[in-house]
């Protein structure tokens, strides 16, 4: 869940909003034009901003959807997604509208040139006619370029930058005939290459071993003009001037008016990994958490004007009465007071890698990369550790903590930790899965977990021994047990089953979700699902035999949250 919403179920006939929080985060690309900004947030879609103002930026409009790679030519949106092209119509900018798509693979950057849209899908080029933006086309024989990780496009020639972790090479090509793009030349490099911009008759790349200027005045024989040091992971060009981004080491402003020797004008530390320009004086700069304005009037004395901090981007949530518990992976967990219908924040752990939480008694049992943490949070405004297992627990859900134990699914495997003294948790048992891991339920000595092939039954009536019972084929993405019944979302459907037998699930009924189910969560005779379009449905499940239909609720297309249903 990319953001905290809560909808309320009082009136299931017409659910409504109550109050949700916003974020960006994870920053991949930015594309700016006139005095708006356009991020896109891999997790969390497309934002737009007004930045007239660049120390105060103001937030105007998104689209909801995993974007990567985003340019914006006369009020028409290219966006890279997870799932193909989107194109949109951001005339009013506050209500970006989809107009067409391209069903595909995930699209890490996209050029637009007239009517052709070129973009790098994973790391294969193609070509896209774009003189009817409701209908890309993808231009005969253009998908014949793999390994590409950046591009660029001027006048009649195309500059692709292909690497590894040892070695990299930026190729050339003529695209006087665009869907037969042709090599005129290739200049390789002793490391591993990141990013790439060129301007006029020069190009710049950014790699490990620093940023690399290449005369391209000819582009069959491209020759090396001059380098800096230390690794660079995005470059923009802009005349003579050049800005460079390090990493850790933060933002160089270089005069490459003489390339063989360029120096060096003006640093700014910052982690941020992405970079666009703004009118000439203003550098935005992309970072995991946000962006950041930076004027550039002075290279010299890059001086910042405004940071843009995202507040979190959620993975699940957890409800305990009055109070949401959510965790966002690079910062930690979150308490928020929801009383009100309007989330607000009543605490935060810092934690970096958190990827799942249950609340119990007082107690949250929080998963990161590093392992289980037992926290104390009776008092929001104050979490505090009790006990840690520092264990690898990426890619971990919890499938639940009952009777001092938290049984934890994996990317691989199942596990048993023994939380009954608190302050020293450990492991009790372990069992290898086959497929991955999506959730799961307890119900009695079983756990019913969901696997990439099927629902899979583990006996843990012995904690020490988790024994496997069998697999129910199928396509399982989440499950919720309310007594003896199972509520199962997978990719078309709700599939309930009984369970009163666990070691045998029957199945009791198949509630179609045509855009795929991807949570659910049960409350008062209520079964919530999230789709993977980001809308709720309500299904009435008080006849588990016959599901049906209550209502929806419509969230923004293409991110699917994780859902929490309790009580009205």
């Amino acid at each position: 869940m990319e953001a905290l919403v809560l909808v309320t179920m009082a009136c299931v006939a017409g659910p409504v909003l109550l109050g949700s929080t916003h974020a960006v985060a994870s920053v991949k690309d930015m594309h700016t034009v006139g005095s708006l900004l356009y991020v896109a947030g891999q997790e969390t879609g497309l934002a737009v901003y007004n930045v007239s103002t660049p120390s105060s930026p103001v937030h105007v409009g998104e689209y909801r959807e995993w974007v990567s790679a985003v340019r914006v030519v006369s009020s028409i949106a290219y966006i890279g997604c997870k799932n193909g092209l989107r194109i949109l119509n951001v005339t009013d900018p506050s209500k970006p509208a989809l107009i067409g798509l391209f069903e595909g693979g995930p699209i890490t950057s996209i050029h637009v040139s007239d009517t052709l849209a070129f973009v790098l899908e994973g790391m294969a080029w193609k070509l896209f006619n774009v003189s009817d933006p409701a209908m890309p086309l993808p231009m005969p024989n253009s998908t014949i370029l793999h390994g590409a990780r950046a591009q660029y496009v001027v006048g009649s020639h195309m500059y692709l930058l292909f690497g590894c972790i040892r070695a990299s090479s930026l190729a050339v090509y003529d695209i006087s005939t665009p869907t037969n793009p042709i090599q005129v030349s290739l200049y390789t490099f002793a490391s591993a290459a990141h990013s790439l911009s060129v301007s006029r008759t020069t190009a710049y790349v950014g790699t490990d071993d620093g940023l690399m200027i290449i005369d391209v005045t000819t582009p069959a024989t491209p020759a090396l003009l001059g380098k800096t040091t230390g690794p660079t992971i995005d470059v923009h060009s802009s005349s003579t001037l050049v800005f460079a981004l390090h990493g850790s080491s933060g933002l160089q402003v270089i005069d490459a008016s003489d390339a063989r020797v360029p120096t060096v004008l003006g640093t700014y530390q910052t982690a941020c990994n992405t970079l666009t320009l703004l009118s000439g004086t203003t550098l935005f700069l992309g970072c995991g958490r946000g962006f950041e304005a930076v004027n550039v009037t002075v290279p010299a004395a890059p001086a910042v004007l405004g940071k843009y901090d995202v507040q979190f981007v959620s993975r699940a949530v957890h409800v305990v009465s009055s109070t949401a518990y959510t965790v966002d992976p690079p910062t930690g967990l979150y308490a928020f007071d929801v009383s009100t219908g309007q989330p607000v924040v009543a605490g935060h752990w810092a934690r970096e890698g958190v990827e799942d939480v249950r609340v119990v008694a007082g107690t949250a049992y929080l998963l990161s990369g590093g392992g289980l943490s037992l926290l104390d949070v009776r008092d929001s405004s104050a979490i505090a550790v009790i006990g840690e297992l520092a264990a690898p627990y990426c890619e971990s859900r919890i499938v639940a903590v009952a009777t001092n134990m938290v049984y934890i699914c994996h990317k691989d495997h199942f596990s048993i930790v023994d939380v009954g003294t608190p302050a020293a948790p450990e492991v009790k048992g372990t069992m290898s899965l086959m497929q991955g891991c999506h959730g799961g339920s307890l119900t009695g000595h079983y756990v019913l977990v969901s696997e990439d092939n099927g629902l899979t039954v583990i006996d843990v009536s012995v904690p020490t021994a988790p024994t496997k019972v069998l697999t129910v084929p199928g396509t399982p993405t989440d499950i919720d047990i309310v007594g003896t019944t199972a509520y199962v979302a997978a990719s078309t459907s709700l599939d309930i089953y009984d369970v009163s037998t666990p070691a045998a699930p029957k199945l009791r009924s198949i509630f179609p979700v045509a855009e795929g189910a991807h949570h659910v969560s049960v409350s008062d005779g209520v079964a919530c699902i999230t789709s993977h379009k980001s809308n709720l449905l309500f299904v009435d499940i008080s006849n588990p035999a016959a599901p049906r239909m209550v209502a929806s609720f419509t969230g923004s297309p293409g991110l699917a949250p994780q859902v929490h249903a309790t009580g009205g």
